[in-house]
């Protein structure tokens, strides 16, 4: 495959483009013209590609090649491009699903831990890296909500208590009714600080993958297939970002000739 100027991967060879075949190194000897008709990545990762051959009386199909295979065929019949065909572009890979999921869970934490700092602030700590209490033992913070602070250890608390009431199938109505309180204030202070609650509610786990895009035989998972173009957008947009990063000095700053070569050590 290869990497456009979009940061998208494509096949090698395009579909549709015909070549010249010469019986010898001279252009005067014309074999026969072969098209590429198709082509498919394997479960391996090989790319394989459907020639087929205008001239019936000499070979009516040539089969599925592999890149190698057509690369060299090409070389060795002194092959000539006539049509260029039309760029595919290349299925989903493995590393990139993988990148944009793990991508996506770290935008999310990083998301939850800013939204968390506005909401409960940043535990104070000692020189040895203990924290700090104030002299009823209550721990200190720096910034924060008190309020919501408290609000979340309730909560936690009750949570629990549910937990437990409802595993052993018991009355839970006082419990059910002070939670929802809790969460229902915790929800406005959230609010209140521009914070949206899609922070705090967690993706769905696809039952296949777990949520990494990689299904449990290797392959691409159908609930990374469902976000293809997704995919394969951020992760172009990534490459493409990094590229610019690496080469705008080359770009725009051109050589100058009193350049410090100290700093090329």
């Amino acid at each position: 495959m290869r990497e456009e100027s979009d940061g998208r991967f494509y096949y090698d060879f395009n579909q549709g483009a015909r070549y010249v075949i010469h019986s010898h190194r001279t252009e005067e000897k014309e074999l026969m013209l072969i098209e590429i008709g198709g082509m498919q990545v394997t479960k391996g990762g090989e790319e394989l590609y459907l020639i087929v051959s205008e001239r019936k009386d000499v070979c009516d199909y040539l089969g599925e090649w592999t890149k190698m295979q057509l690369a060299l065929y090409l070389e060795m019949t002194f092959a000539t491009l006539l049509e260029e065909g039309t760029a595919v572009e290349y299925p989903l890979t493995i590393s990139d699903v993988k990148r944009f999921y793990s991508e996506r869970e770290k935008a999310r934490n990083q998301k939850l831990f800013r939204a968390n700092k506005i909401l409960i602030g940043e535990l104070q700590k000692d020189t040895k890296g203990n924290p700090k209490k104030d002299k009823n033992g209550k721990l200190l913070y720096d910034g924060g909500i008190e309020e919501y602070r408290e609000l979340l250890k309730e909560k936690e608390n009750l949570e629990k208590i549910l937990a437990e009431r409802y595993g052993s199938k018991k009355v839970v109505n006082h419990q059910e009714s002070m939670y929802r309180n809790k969460c229902t204030r915790m929800i406005e202070l959230i609010r209140e600080n521009g914070i949206s609650l899609s922070v705090f509610r967690p993706d769905p786990i696809c039952p296949f993958c777990k949520n990494n895009g990689v299904d449990a035989k290797g392959g691409v998972c159908s609930c990374a297939q469902a976000r293809e173009e997704e995919i394969k957008a951020f992760c172009a947009a990534e490459r493409l970002k990094k590229k610019f990063a690496e080469t705008w000095a080359d770009r725009f700053g051109g050589k100058d000739e009193e350049e410090n070569d100290e700093w090329d050590d």
